[in-house]
């Protein structure tokens, strides 16, 4: 039996539609900072959304329930096609060409390349006091 589930099940406090609430308020009180301040008359309308939203998640949280479901199914969205995007290019861009380099300078720091001479492939350490590395393992 394995420790953790393969399941793709997010649980939810019954504190987390408030949150949103509190969270929607946010971001619309910052729209309405942003549009007053770049002089659009647009900010009484974000004033009155973020007036609503806080209302609703202290008032009525349960309304924000469904919302936030699907605010939470786009970010799962978002983040199975963004994840594997930004790994990609991270390993394109760094480790791809990090890997060349060695190559053409001739680095081997696995010391994996083969040495047809050796008699064996065993590295002699120095002996060590008994359990003085459990003492202190890292």
């Amino acid at each position: 039996m394995a420790h953790e589930g393969y399941q793709r099940r997010a649980e939810t406090s019954s504190a987390s539609p408030r949150h949103f609430g509190w969270l929607l308020a946010v971001v619309f009180a910052v729209a309405a900072a942003l549009t007053a301040w770049k002089g659009h008359s647009a900010w009484p309308a974000w004033i009155a959304a973020s007036a609503v939203a806080a209302g609703i998640g202290w008032l009525r949280p349960a309304w924000l329930a469904w919302p936030l479901r699907g605010w939470m199914a786009l970010g799962h969205l978002l983040g199975r096609i963004v994840n594997p995007l930004l790994l990609g290019l991270m390993f394109g861009l760094l480790f791809v060409p990090l890997a060349l380099w060695f190559r053409l300078i001739g680095r081997d720091a696995l010391r994996r390349r083969l040495d047809p001479d050796a008699a064996s492939y065993w590295i002699d350490r120095e002996p060590q006091e008994l359990g003085a590395r459990m003492r202190r393992p890292f």
